[in-house]
């Protein structure tokens, strides 16, 4: 986002997206937390992570799935299409920074994530889970939501999955995956789409490719809340990313067609 983009209207219509968002949505983060009540956690890797689920109709054990609506501070999103500079693929992540430039709306969601907490850090011994805290780097909060490629295949119970189409297109990661014990699983894979408003009026979503999305576009998020095993003993939580989907780029792209013009002015001088 540079000076151009209107942060002011951008801001308020996130508002608008999150507020008729929540009020339909049974696990949005902005809500008020009813189900923290019902939600327990689980692990099923040997205590290297531990997800965030409650009890279905059928009292089976299920995984909460969460929506978030934000603005795109920052991302590192597919294709990879470049080798790491280090040998770093276990590490390799596909993620997303979001903010709400000063949005109330926003504000609950990060109030409600640091309540989920909670529900993990009461489950081990005192002083050894690290706290969850969003970022503040440019004065607004922002959230950050991740999800690995690849995991050490000696560690991962899931059977191996494909490359979705476009993530990988010149073979880097499977590559990686035969040469280094690593696995790409179905818990790896994020889904990206495109919403649009139908004839109904109804919003709905299409499936797209990862690299449409810019800073500064309004999105919805799905995505997991899970806690994580460090090398220290420490245990800390994450939010696992499920799928982004574009709701509004147009803050964006009057953005840029400003900049555009003023490039264009500067040039006739």
């Amino acid at each position: 986002m540079d000076e151009n983009y209107n942060k002011n209207d951008a801001r308020e219509a996130l508002q608008t997206y999150i507020v008729k968002s929540r009020q339909t949505q049974r696990y949005h983060l902005a809500s008020k937390p009813e189900w923290l009540g019902k939600a327990s956690m689980m692990s099923v890797d040997n205590d290297r992570t531990w997800r965030m689920v409650e009890t279905d109709t059928e009292n089976q054990l299920e995984e909460m799935v969460f929506t978030i609506q934000g603005i795109i501070a920052k991302k590192d999103l597919p294709p990879v299409n470049d080798t790491p500079s280090r040998d770093n693929y276990g590490f390799l992540q596909q993620n997303v920074r979001l903010t709400g430039l000063g949005c109330q709306a926003f504000k609950d969601t990060a109030d409600t994530i640091l309540e989920a907490q909670l529900v993990f850090e009461r489950q081990f011994p005192e002083g050894i889970f690290q706290k969850w805290t969003p970022d503040n780097t440019d004065d607004n909060i922002g959230i950050d939501i991740s999800n690995r490629y690849l995991e050490s295949r000696r560690s991962q119970p899931q059977e191996e999955a494909a490359f979705e189409k476009g993530v990988d297109p010149k073979g880097i990661l499977a590559a990686a995956c035969v040469k280094r014990s690593l696995i790409h699983t179905e818990d790896n894979k994020v889904r990206f789409f495109r919403s649009n408003i139908d004839e109904e009026g109804e919003r709905r979503f299409d499936p797209t490719k990862p690299q449409i999305f810019r800073p500064g576009d309004i999105v919805e998020i799905q995505l997991s809340i899970i806690a994580v095993a460090m090398k220290n003993g420490q245990k800390k939580m994450k939010l696992k990313l499920r799928t982004v989907a574009l709701i509004d780029e147009g803050f964006t792209k009057a953005s840029n067609q400003e900049f555009d013009s003023h490039a264009h002015t500067n040039e006739t001088i």
